[in-house]
């Protein structure tokens, strides 16, 4: 378990940046995050998601470093590499990005892998930037495991 007040302090100094699931401070060259589970309806699909993004896109995967309480509510606590990009991908740049990986692309930024039953979604260009090497780097996909197809 980690203490909250320095997570929040950071946060607090830094303008309380974030979205929907995380609340990110930067610190030294990494992102330190905060998770509320808000996509996930359990903690066994949050760590699934951990694990399929770091074998996915292993370029930005994250570090768990713990859990903390914050106002009753338990949080995950994660590292990731903070790595640049020079603009946001365009829809057709992941999907030529993903496909290699036998995802298909269904509605709104998500993927699907139809024999592991895999899916990633988030796919916008806030989430997916493009390096000034023409790579993709892949940020905070939301990630789930449904039955194959």
């Amino acid at each position: 378990m980690l203490p909250d007040e320095p997570f929040t302090d950071a946060w607090q100094a830094q303008g309380c940046e974030g979205g929907a699931e995380h609340q990110v401070y930067v610190q030294s060259g990494t992102y330190i995050k905060r998770n509320n589970l808000n996509y996930y309806g359990t903690w066994l699909s949050y760590f699934h998601n951990l694990l399929i993004h770091n074998w996915l896109f292993p370029q930005t995967g994250y570090t768990f470093l713990g859990l903390m309480e914050v106002d009753g509510a338990l949080m995950s606590v994660v590292s990731q590499k903070a790595l640049r990009g020079i603009r946001g991908a365009t829809p057709a740049e992941v999907a030529s990005y993903m496909t290699p990986f036998d995802f298909i692309s269904l509605k709104n930024n998500e993927y699907v892998h139809q024999s592991f039953g895999i899916v990633v979604s988030d796919l916008h260009h806030r989430n997916v930037l493009v390096r000034d090497d023409n790579e993709l780097l892949v940020f905070d996909p939301v990630i789930y495991v449904r039955a194959p197809l």
